[in-house]
């Protein structure tokens, strides 16, 4: 009986210890000289997710106190090709300016085109942050003024217009002086820390003065109001983005389109009766901004990345309990759920190192523990469960051992082991317990205690029937 066991214990243990996965080596060329390791320290997808989604779990921007701009631009339109720019590549629109009667147009030239302008925003918030408790992309809103003029403004026909009005014809310069009033939206993608995209459109009233003798003064009877919306698109730097309180600087293309379409003219000094101006400009640009950090959650996905799933799950779950209502909330469920998935593997894997050291027991404590965490998952239970049952065997093929050599305690102590884990060694533990009273009968009679060693003996044989050839050959010494 005990011959058949242990060869079928042999026979087990040959076919499943193989099953334990060989290391993978990397790969090697030019006889050994080159190697590459084909195990990646990072997790797939860490490079395009640090270009796409690397502030995924920021916080949000909640306020922008102020934002200047300054800059150039001209009212016109482009022309030509933007691989060869130059002075062709800015003209005059004369279909912008509208007249009363059928008059001489305004010719501007070149340099007539150009001005500069200064944009303030202020008490840019995030309302949908404020209203919701979250924001997918920092949107903020608030208030611009906005002013500019023309640097050198074009003289109008005056001698051509007389001849229709005599009041027409004063020596002035048709040069736009604006003020403008606009709600303003920004909307900004930041993928990095040190820079964000910035894009922001305007809507908003507009006054102008138009007529100036000089360049210096501007006719205040003449007037005009109208309507103003702009666009924008540019870069922000960050200055100091570990601060609290952060300060940008930027360059911005804006575009604008302006209708002054009604005209104040009292004295009647002037046939324009409407006029459009089309802007197109490059501004430097300074702020500041509270918010924008970046948070636990974006720690967590780095861990992610670099396959720390254990402390990366901590902290997405961390993330979760102090922002309860971010936009990526969602998708810290998924990490969460992925790092459910994997951790098993990750923990499954530390126990073949230790098992390839010999370090059964820590390999053993491994196996179990990944085993706890496994959710909905066949395949890893399958292999884990495998990889138990293969060291039960081996333990239990070791217990045999000791039972051939009467190391009857420390057999039973194994076995008992076993039990914790397996069913091998909690259907063995009768028979192994079996064979300790056994001992202590033997001890009991080698002592000469012959009635407490009968006992022992029939404790024993009640226990485990197969030992009644043992127990006879004791009991006729």
């Amino acid at each position: 009986m005990k011959k058949t066991r242990h060869i079928l214990f042999l026979l087990l243990l040959s076919g499943l210890w193989g099953q334990i996965e060989d290391e993978k080596k990397p790969k090697t060329f030019l006889f050994g000289l080159i190697k590459f390791d084909t195990e990646s320290a990072y997790e797939k997808g860490a490079w395009l997710d640090k270009w796409l989604h690397g502030r995924e779990f920021a916080a949000p921007v909640n306020l922008i106190p102020v934002e200047i701009h300054y800059g150039i631009g001209f009212n016109g339109k482009t022309s030509g090709s933007a691989a060869n720019l130059d002075k062709d590549s800015a003209a005059d629109d004369p279909d912008k300016i509208k007249y009363d009667e059928d008059v001489d147009p305004i010719s501007q030239k070149f340099n007539n085109l150009w001005g500069s302008s200064m944009e303030v925003d202020v008490g840019l918030i995030n309302i949908p942050y404020y209203l919701l408790g979250t924001s997918w992309m920092n949107v903020m809103t608030g208030l611009t003024y906005r002013t500019s003029k023309t640097l050198y403004g074009a003289e109008v026909p005056y001698e051509e217009w007389a001849k229709t009005k005599i009041n027409w014809g004063d020596t002035v310069y048709f040069s736009p002086k604006m003020k403008e009033y606009m709600l303003t939206t920004h909307f900004q993608y930041q993928p990095f820390n040190n820079w964000f995209m910035n894009f922001r459109y305007s809507y908003g009233l507009a006054s102008a003065v138009f007529y100036t003798p000089d360049h210096e003064e501007w006719d205040e009877t003449l007037t005009g109001s109208g309507t103003s919306a702009a666009m924008g698109a540019g870069i922000r730097f960050i200055l100091d983005p570990g601060k609290e309180n952060r300060f940008t600087v930027g360059l911005d293309f804006r575009y604008s389109y302006t209708k002054i379409h009604t005209i104040l003219d009292p004295a009647d000094i002037t046939p324009i009766n409407r006029f459009d101006l089309s802007n197109y400009g490059l501004y430097f640009t300074l702020s500041a901004f509270y918010g924008g950090k970046k948070t636990i959650g974006d720690e967590a996905k780095k861990l992610y990345y670099r396959k720390d799933y254990i402390h990366a799950r901590d902290k997405f779950k961390q993330f979760l309990s102090d922002y309860p209502a971010h936009a990526n909330r969602h998708r810290a469920e998924k990490y969460i759920a992925d790092c459910d998935y994997k951790i098993p593997y990750t923990i499954m894997d530390e126990g073949v190192v230790l098992d390839k050291k010999s370090k059964t027991q820590k390999a053993l404590d491994r196996y179990i523990y990944a085993k706890s965490l496994v959710k909905n998952d066949t395949l890893i239970l399958e292999t884990l469960n495998r990889r138990i049952d293969q060291i039960a065997l081996l333990w239990m093929f070791e217990a045999e051992k000791m039972l051939n050599e009467s190391r009857y305690d420390e057999a039973y102590s194994l076995v008992k082991h076993v039990a914790e884990f397996s069913i091998h060694g909690k259907k063995e533990l009768r028979r192994f317990k079996s064979w300790v009273v056994l001992g202590e009968g033997k001890k009991y009679q080698t002592a000469g205690f012959i009635g407490k060693a009968m006992e022992k003996y029939a404790n024993a044989l009640e226990m485990n029937p197969d030992l009644i050839y043992e127990v006879k050959s004791l009991q006729y010494r």
